[in-house]
């Protein structure tokens, strides 16, 4: 038996690059000493403010029904679950891939300004309680970023009469892109990496200040390298996925204005 498994995962390590299997190793240590990069990552204080034409970032496409999501349902992967609202967080039983996009935010674009902003307080006290959630992996954690950019920044910008939420937002923001920055999926690679990249180089081009040169830095770096290796010299994206090129064209073009 042990002979069958030490094969199996020289068997399966023969076919990882060693970024990869450096990140491996990274993402299995890194509860070793989560709580002190919980604490680091959360300990600045003052917002760096921003500007942003309103209606300069939009979503793919809203398919998500506003009615149904405020009755407490919510469908992804032609899967829909009652969640109640504000939704529970924690839906261990549902798929993966369906927490997952819970946990994107993409149907945040169907709220109206009152609603988003009361589910995106009540996920950030969430995420406050649960720091191993799957909520914090880092793709959902790049996508949840990209979007209430979005949605709070470009769509719903309504700093002047909801100060108290934008404080709170801005330090989650910076806490967030902090811990991205610490969990890169180098293991994964591929689409996983990209977003992490595409999510920090947009962060970063948002913010002033020193947190924002620095998501910036990492992002962009990232980006430069991803880009030129996943995408074919045809202009697809390498996994010959159209939903993976839409995307990365999406983003681009995000990134380009």
């Amino acid at each position: 038996m042990m002979l069958e498994r030490s094969s199996l995962y020289m068997h399966t390590l023969s076919h990882l690059r060693p970024a990869q299997i450096t990140g491996q190793l990274w993402m299995r240590a890194r509860s070793l000493w989560r709580p002190w990069l919980r604490q680091q990552t959360s300990s600045a204080a003052h917002s760096e403010r921003c500007h942003v034409t309103p209606g300069w970032f939009c979503p793919l496409l809203d398919t998500h029904q506003h009615s149904r999501i405020r009755h407490g349902y919510m469908t992804f992967i032609n899967r829909t679950r009652h969640v109640q609202w504000p939704p529970i967080w924690q839906q261990s039983e549902a798929p993966m891939l369906w927490q997952y996009n819970q946990h994107y935010f993409d149907w945040l674009w169907s709220l109206e300004p009152e609603q988003a902003i009361l589910v995106t307080e009540d996920w950030m006290d969430f995420a406050k309680r649960q720091p191993e959630h799957i909520a914090w992996d880092p793709y959902p954690t790049s996508l949840r970023l990209m979007n209430w950019c979005g949605v709070f920044l470009s769509m719903y910008n309504v700093q002047s009469t909801e100060k108290a939420f934008y404080e709170k937002l801005w330090l989650s923001i910076k806490e967030q892109a902090d811990w991205l920055c610490y969990h890169l999926e180098y293991h994964l690679m591929g689409n996983h990496l990209l977003e992490n990249a595409f999510a920090l180089t947009l962060l970063g081009s948002l913010f002033r200040g020193e947190h924002g040169a620095r998501w910036y830095r990492i992002g962009y770096t990232l980006l430069k390298r991803e880009l030129s290796e996943q995408i074919l010299t045809d202009g697809m994206h390498f996994e010959r996925s159209p939903m993976y090129h839409l995307r990365v064209v999406y983003l681009s073009l995000l990134l380009a204005q």
